[in-house]
């Protein structure tokens, strides 16, 4: 059995209670960044390395009023920051849309194989 101070965790300020995911051993805020990371990755599979995918991300999201460095999407990818809600719908809705028109895509080249038999 393991103690309950297995559930607490050191940083700067000293101990700290950690709530631990049953699945992975993650911390939620661990698994949330994990979890977005890989919404990063789905939505621009083109990048081939953190870079590039940092830049194209800040280049989606500046606005005249926000702009994004890629320095801080490179913080998003290490998971040392969490971004804000207001940068995440549009990363989500990107990495829905890419995986829709992936299935589509599979679905048309299985029916033309099909057609072709």
């Amino acid at each position: 059995m393991k103690s309950p101070d297995s559930r607490i965790g050191f940083s700067e300020d000293g101990p700290r209670l950690r709530e631990k995911s049953c699945r992975n051993g993650l911390t939620a805020v661990e698994a949330e960044r994990e979890w977005f990371i890989r919404m990063l990755w789905r939505a621009f599979h083109e990048a081939h390395s953190e870079n590039e995918l940092a830049d194209l991300v800040a280049k989606l999201l500046t606005t005249k009023r926000r702009p994004i460095n890629a320095r801080t999407v490179r913080y998003w990818l290490r998971g040392d920051t969490t971004p804000h809600f207001r940068y995440v719908m549009p990363i989500l809705a990107l990495a829905g849309a890419e995986r829709i028109s992936m299935r589509r895509a599979e679905n048309f080249f299985q029916r033309a194989r099909s057609d072709d038999q």
